[in-house]
C-alpha cells in the first residue's frame, strides 16, 4: 500500500490552484497549529496522569479524553501533506484518500476507546490516592474531572464558584500546602459573599 505519491497535479485542479493559493497557505499553517496543539495537549495530560506520582499535588483537573486526540495525528499529517502537495503543484488525491481513511479510523478508535481508557485513568488515579469530586466537576462533557487527595475538601457549597476554587487549589498546589477544611469553608463563604455583593 502506498503512503505517498508525488505525481503532477491534474489539469482540472490547475486553475483552482492559482485562485486558492493564499487560502491553502493559510490552511497549511492552521493545520500545523492543530498538530502542535494536539501534541502539546497529549503531552501535558499524559505527564499529569502517568508521570506524576501524586505526591506533589493534592488537587488535579484531568481531561483524559484529550489524550486520545493523539489518534487524529495521522489524519492531520495526511491533510498537511495534501495541502503541501497542492501548493507545490503535485497531485493530492492519494493524500486526501488517506486523510479520509485515517480520520474514519481515528473516530472509531475514539468511540471504542474512550470508556475503557477513562476507566483505566480513574483506577490509576484512585491507586495514587485521589478521590473524584463531583461537586467541582462541571456537567459538561468537555469539562475536566476534579480529583482531590482529601475527600473532605469536596464541598457542595463550592459548586457555585468552581473556577475560584480551582485557582485557590492551584495556588496551594504550587506552594505544596494542602489547605484545611476550615480554610476552604472560609474561602467559600468570603467568595460567595463577594459575588452576592
Amino acid at each position: 500500500m502506498k503512503l505517498l505519491e508525488w505525481k503532477p497535479l491534474e489539469l482540472n485542479f490547475q486553475e483552482a490552484r492559482n485562485k486558492e493559493r493564499l487560502s491553502k497557505i493559510f490552511l497549511f499553517f492552521l493545520i500545523l497549529g492543530g498538530i502542535y496543539l494536539v501534541t502539546a495537549t497529549f503531552y501535558s495530560e499524559f505527564r499529569l496522569l502517568f508521570l506524576d506520582d501524586g505526591s506533589t499535588s493534592f488537587f488535579l483537573k484531568e481531561s483524559s479524553g484529550r489524550i486520545l486526540l493523539v489518534s487524529f495525528l495521522p489524519f492531520w499529517f495526511y491533510f498537511l501533506i495534501a495541502t503541501f502537495q497542492f501548493l507545490l503543484n503535485f497531485s493530492f488525491k492519494l493524500s486526501m484518500r488517506l486523510t479520509m481513511k485515517s480520520g474514519i479510523l481515528s473516530c472509531f478508535f475514539m468511540v471504542l476507546g474512550v470508556i475503557p481508557f477513562n476507566y483505566f485513568v480513574e483506577s490509576t488515579l484512585e491507586d495514587k490516592g485521589y478521590f473524584f469530586c463531583n461537586w467541582y466537576t462541571a456537567p459538561s462533557v468537555i469539562a475536566p474531572d476534579v480529583w482531590l487527595k482529601n475527600d473532605e475538601l469536596c464541598l457542595q457549597d463550592g459548586s457555585v464558584i468552581t473556577s475560584d476554587i480551582y485557582d485557590w487549589f492551584e495556588m496551594h498546589n504550587q506552594k505544596g500546602i494542602e489547605p484545611t477544611l476550615n480554610e476552604l469553608e472560609v474561602f467559600i463563604q468570603e467568595t460567595r459573599a463577594e459575588y452576592n455583593r
